[in-house]
């Protein structure tokens, strides 16, 4: 074999290594924007990125990555749910991708409740409850909860919303080790803009 083809192989072998080794969609914890195939720059260092790793469940893809961090927060958009004022349709969605979540992680927390004294209380109400932040259905995996995170994770959370009285979604959010240094260089960046 000559060199360049040894050289071919070893690059291919380390693209699998690497592969093998990425984090939640495919994206690692302090990647770059130029390492991120960016869709769309929405500001203060947030995006709309397309993920190696793409799930049918999900619609979209928002990143934040820190100019010296990297990236630091990753959010799964979930596909709506219409007509589903009752909430059954994304409940069902909620409960499948928590199990896959708990499986890989181990134990969340969960906060499934609606808000004592909301006008939003009866079954036909469940969306509006949902957008009016009035209900809430989660679920966190961290450490303090007893889950088994990877060392550059810091949290995650599932969570539902809703689009309005009909229309629901979920969302997954990852926010990495370098969340807080993140948030840290975007107060500082605002800060010297003043």
């Amino acid at each position: 074999m000559k060199a360049g083809g040894k050289f071919l192989q070893f690059v291919g072998l380390f693209a699998l290594a690497v592969s093998a080794n990425a984090g939640p969609l495919g994206l690692n914890m302090g990647q770059t924007v130029a390492q991120t195939k960016i869709v769309k720059a929405l500001g203060s260092n947030n995006y709309s990125v397309s993920v190696p790793n793409p799930l049918n469940s999900f619609e979209n893809y928002l990143a934040k990555i820190g100019q010296k961090t990297g990236l630091c927060r990753l959010i799964a958009v979930g596909r709506t749910f219409e007509n589903d004022a009752y909430g059954s349709n994304v409940s069902g969605e909620y409960g499948r991708l928590k199990e896959l979540i708990s499986s890989k992680y181990g134990a969340s927390k969960e906060f499934d409740f609606l808000q004592a004294g909301s006008i939003w209380n009866e079954p036909k109400d469940w969306s509006m409850a949902v957008m009016k932040d009035e209900r809430s259905k989660s679920s966190f995996w961290d450490r303090s909860e007893g889950s088994n995170l990877p060392p550059d994770i810091e949290a995650i959370n599932l969570k539902v919303l809703s689009a309005n009285m009909n229309e629901n979604y979920v969302v997954i959010t990852y926010e990495f080790k370098n969340f807080e240094q993140c948030k840290q260089e975007e107060n500082n960046l605002q800060r010297d803009a003043l």
